[in-house]
């Protein structure tokens, strides 16, 4: 019986080890990810800030229009509801990217895998079809992990 005892101690002394270990580890996971998610998106700012734009793009940077946004934020979610209808896999990837508007710095769209980042002016120009097709061609970058392969390529250079 003592034997047993002797066990029995040992066993929780190692299960309140290695449950501090887990919560340790998972606190530096969840830090790792907000470091990432945070660096992920000033690289897709800064990326998309050098980048020369032709004429035609270069005059729809700038101040967001409130009233503009709202009505291309209702596009893009009505080509959202669209692909859920017609592409369900896609739909339902391109509703959990987070739209976030991007006047200031982005000419078109743009995605870093968590959000989708539009220009307001530019949504505005599109057809409801090129809408639909704009967030499919972003929710793709996602799929096929366009931004990990040009974190990759940056950190090679």
């Amino acid at each position: 019986m003592e034997t047993l005892n002797w066990i029995h101690d040992k066993f929780l002394a190692f299960d309140k080890h290695y449950e501090e270990v887990f919560k340790y580890a998972s606190m530096m996971v969840l830090e790792k990810e907000r470091e990432l998610k945070e660096k992920t998106f000033v690289e897709t700012v800064e990326f998309y800030k050098s980048k020369k734009r032709s004429k035609d793009f270069e005059k729809l940077v700038g101040p967001t229009d409130p009233k503009v946004d709202a009505l291309a934020r209702e596009r893009l979610v009505t080509a959202r509801v669209g692909l859920l209808l017609r592409h369900s896999f896609f739909g339902n990837l391109a509703t959990r990217l987070q739209l976030i508007n991007a006047d200031e710095w982005c000419s078109t769209a743009a995605t870093d895998g968590k959000r989708f980042y539009y220009n307001s002016r530019f949504i505005m120009m599109l057809k409801t079809k090129e809408v639909e097709f704009l967030v499919g061609h972003e929710v793709l970058h996602v799929v096929y992990d366009h931004m990990g392969r040009m974190r990759d390529y940056r950190d090679w250079e």
